[in-house]
């Protein structure tokens, strides 16, 4: 392998590395803020000895900022996951597969050796597919507590009440229908979340549709040779465990 390759491959490498360590800063950084609200939230409860409406709102908002919050950071968890995927793709197919054919004095076999250990994990390891699930779940907890907490807050279930006792107002219709509306939007966001931040969506999935271009690109470069078949590079890099 050329110098200047070997330079390029150790670069990727590293950044690499960089990236895993910013998916689990971020996950810190998500938790620490779930904390601090969630500090928040009970303090105000601890304190709640008079105007308990104004506290339970204001619990509420502290909830509804949390799941906001973690948008961001699992946006951005998301997008080191796919940087993830497509350094990794590239490293297998534009080194590794021809150190693999013998192309290269000595091969180069990290990512297609981890990839085969991990993919094999993957699937049998029924824990591994909550990886990255920190933002999904935190929000989905977040949306469940401010349900709850509107619900029970005194001037919100005192309409709702008239609500079931078949007493309809103009107030308590429109509060029912906000606290639905305000419930469905968070479980959208936690869904959004959820897409955004998924280890089989941004990693796994998006590797396996990122090898054929990568190959395509390699042939068009002569890097490979055009006339073997993808199927048989996907093979060889072990990758068939992509459809799970």
């Amino acid at each position: 392998m050329k110098k200047l390759q070997k330079s390029e491959y150790l670069s990727l490498r590293d950044e690499l590395v960089m990236r895993i360590q910013l998916i689990n800063s971020q996950e810190n950084t998500a938790l620490l803020t779930a904390i601090s609200f969630g500090a928040a939230v009970i303090a105000l409860q601890k304190d709640s000895v008079q105007i308990i409406s104004v506290i339970g709102y204001i619990q509420a908002l502290l909830l509804f900022f949390l799941i906001v919050v973690l948008i961001p950071i699992a946006s951005k968890s998301g997008e080191n996951l796919r940087q993830i995927a497509t350094i990794s793709a590239y490293i297998k197919v534009f080194y590794e597969y021809p150190s693999l054919n013998g192309d290269y004095k000595h091969p180069f076999l990290w990512e297609t050796i981890l990839g085969k250990s991990y993919f094999v994990s993957y699937k049998q390891n029924n824990f591994l597919i909550f990886a990255n699930m920190e933002y999904t779940f935190l929000s989905a907890i977040s949306t469940i507590m401010l349900f709850i907490r509107l619900i029970t807050i005194e001037s919100v279930s005192d309409n709702m009440q008239l609500l079931w006792d078949d007493k309809i107002t103009e107030k308590s219709l429109i509060i029912c229908i906000a606290i639905i509306a305000i419930t469905i939007l968070l479980f959208y966001i936690t869904k959004s979340i959820f897409n955004m931040s998924c280890v089989k969506n941004n990693m796994i999935d998006m590797e396996g549709k990122l090898l054929p271009d990568f190959i395509k690109q390699a042939k068009d470069m002569k890097v490979i040779d055009e006339k073997t078949p993808n199927e048989n590079i996907i093979s060889l890099l072990a990758q068939e465990t992509y459809k799970l």
